[in-house]
């Protein structure tokens, strides 16, 4: 008897809870404003790292590109875009400065496009940059500067 009484009463509170907080659950809600408060610690896929420029008309491509940023970073970051390599070398040299990196070499333009290498007090990052078929290329590997 007193089994089937608290199980009596359990259904009749779920049924309660059920008529009171259903509609306040499914209606209460609507009324309240979203607010999104910014990550600011989030950097969007198109530019992963925020001392890398890239410049406009470049999409970010997820396969061949990691990011390993610890006690320090290991990262390539690959994109295709449309502005011809020679508009990309003026970018990057004019860029990267201003985001604390120093032009430490370019390499000569090879049989599949020229590289430029920069660093900062504790990392090198050397931009790979082909054209092919009216699209340019860019692969930007970041290792830790060598003792």
């Amino acid at each position: 008897m007193i089994r089937s009484e608290l199980v009596r009463m359990a259904s009749r509170a779920a049924v309660a809870a059920a008529l009171v907080g259903g509609p306040l659950v499914a209606g209460g809600c609507r009324d309240v404003e979203k607010i999104e408060i910014p990550n600011i610690f989030h950097q969007p896929a198109e530019r992963p790292l925020a001392d890398v420029p890239i410049p406009n008309g470049f999409r970010f491509k997820e396969r061949g590109s990691y990011l390993f940023d610890r006690n320090y970073r290991v990262a390539r970051l690959r994109y295709n875009g449309t502005p011809h390599v020679d508009d990309v070398v003026a970018f990057f040299k004019a860029q990267a400065p201003l985001l604390k990196w120093r032009l430490v070499r370019e390499a000569d333009p090879d049989a599949e496009g020229p590289a430029l290498v920069f660093e900062n007090d504790t990392e090198e990052m050397k931009i790979d940059l082909e054209r092919r078929g009216g699209l340019t290329s860019i692969e930007i590997d970041i290792v830790p500067k060598k003792a």
